[in-house]
């Protein structure tokens, strides 16, 4: 048959006629590679983000980078605005590193800065917010504490997403986007989605067993079909057990780079669990970043009764 030829002759002159001549891809290929890097998290991220990995030790590196950051904010063994210019310079140069050596797409997409799910990504956290604002306002309430709006509380909150943005980046992309990858070894397969997984396992226990007809039992089957089940059961709970973990990790680190203000501490520890999970399923920063300076606002204002601006 000579539709066999090309598979069993792969060499020869047929099966270079029957594949057809080859393209010649420079000019498409250097094309593409522009548009991708420049591509915030489109097509391109859609295209590498599935295989993506980060290798090398990477992933070490950028949590051993963001304790560090960390720990420097809390030990206060330089000045504030030091601080704040290192912190900047570092995280900016290595972003500009991976900017260039893996491509401007593929990086955004991998660290959170994207828009291909910006309307997904936004559900979540909108609907939490709404949420914790309407609770906030409710306690403020109950506690004499007053509800106010100022303008140095307008322009906190259109400054402090900015901010907030950058304390997700290296919480939600920097140290819990890389727990994820070192126990799943996936970008796009995160301990969310792989827990999640588990809930369409079909799982078959002695009871159900024994609900069977006689005639449509099989002692050798169920034993196997039991094992398999009792298997897939432990899995399932160290996956969960493994989220959680994830979870209350990032959560921690979050409420810990806000000591010694207990309140603080204490907001956003709570704020951050929503927000792990908002980001290890659509793994979107904006969102994050935005309501993290909204409700952070008017938990200054409102509940602690300070002006971070002064006024």
């Amino acid at each position: 048959d000579h539709h066999l030829l090309p598979s069993l002759l792969p060499h020869t002159h047929i099966a270079r006629q029957a594949r057809g001549p080859r393209c010649a891809p420079t000019r498409r290929s250097a094309t593409r590679r522009r548009m991708d890097s420049h591509d915030w998290g489109g097509s391109a991220s859609r295209r590498e983000g599935r295989t993506e990995s980060v290798g090398g030790g990477r992933e070490y590196f950028e949590i051993l980078a963001a304790a560090v950051t960390a720990a420097l904010f809390l030990a206060k063994v330089i000045p504030l605005f030091v601080f704040m210019a290192l912190t900047v310079v570092f995280w900016a140069g290595y972003a500009a590193f991976n900017f260039y050596f893996r491509g401007f797409g593929v990086t955004c997409h991998r660290w959170g800065f994207r828009i291909d799910n910006i309307q997904q990504a936004f559900i979540g956290p909108t609907a939490f917010s709404a949420f914790a604002l309407a609770l906030l306002i409710i306690l403020c309430m109950a506690t004499d504490r007053k509800v106010f709006v100022t303008g140095n509380l307008i322009i906190c909150i259109v400054l402090y997403p900015f901010w907030g943005t950058i304390q997700q980046f290296l919480v939600q992309s920097m140290w819990m986007g890389n727990l994820s990858f070192i126990i799943t070894k996936s970008v796009q397969s995160t301990v969310l989605h792989q827990a999640i997984e588990t809930l369409s396992w079909e799982l078959v226990t002695e009871s159900s067993m024994s609900d069977l007809p006689l005639d449509a039992k099989n002692t050798d089957l169920d034993d196997e079909t039991l094992e398999n089940s009792h298997g897939r059961i432990k899995t399932a709970v160290i996956r969960w057990c493994v989220l959680a973990l994830v979870v209350l990790a990032s959560a921690g680190m979050f409420g810990l780079v806000h000591f010694p203000h207990r309140w603080l501490m204490l907001a956003t520890f709570v704020l951050g669990l929503p927000w792990s999970l908002f980001f290890l399923k659509h793994r979107n920063l904006f969102p994050l970043g935005f309501y993290h300076g909204v409700v952070g606002s008017c938990f200054y204002f409102w509940w602690l009764q300070e002006d971070p601006l002064g006024g």
